[in-house]
């Protein structure tokens, strides 16, 4: 479920500088921070403390032709690499500093980045799958349909793409 706007409630999402497709806070972490802002809440302040909620990215496929010459290998690894990085949660994003929260994936984005690893000419045929989430939780308050270039995120989730979830043909030109 998306989260809820409620007068008089604060919600923080924890989400820690971690390895993995999917970074969550221990209870422990959670206990501490909470334990850290109940004495300084306004008594009349609901405070929720959480870890992320992610969206989980089921595909990425692409075709890609590479230089001649380029090791297909070494590519292959350089491009997985960087579309795990792009949409990590702590590492992705547009300036590498972490996905912001409920930012659509755009297909023009993802080209982006499979074009920047050295060696590669041509980046075609593009798909992005994600599971499904709950009804209305894609609710993102835009009229009309989303546009076929876009993977909606659901306001308050993260994407998590795992190396299984990438399927690239790379060759040569």
């Amino acid at each position: 479920t998306a989260l809820e706007d409620r007068a008089g409630a604060v919600t923080l999402i924890v989400l820690p500088a971690r390895a993995g497709d999917r970074p969550e806070p221990t209870r422990a972490e959670l206990r501490a921070i909470c334990d850290w802002l109940e004495p300084r809440r306004l008594i009349t302040t609901e405070l929720h403390i959480l870890g992320p909620r992610y969206l989980t990215v089921t595909g990425v496929s692409a075709r890609v032709i590479m230089a001649d010459g380029q090791d297909l290998r070494v590519a292959g690894e350089a491009l997985y690499q960087a579309l795990i990085d792009r949409l990590h949660p702590v590492r992705g994003g547009p300036e590498g500093k972490g996905w912001p929260m409920g930012e659509d994936i755009s297909h023009g984005d993802l080209y982006d980045t499979m074009l920047a690893v050295p060696g590669v000419r041509r980046v075609f045929g593009l798909s992005v799958t994600t599971a499904p989430v709950a009804a209305g939780a894609l609710d993102t308050g835009r009229s009309g349909a989303v546009p076929a270039d876009i993977a909606p995120v659901p306001p308050g989730m993260l994407p998590a793409l795992s190396r299984a979830a990438i399927d690239l043909v790379v060759s040569h030109g």
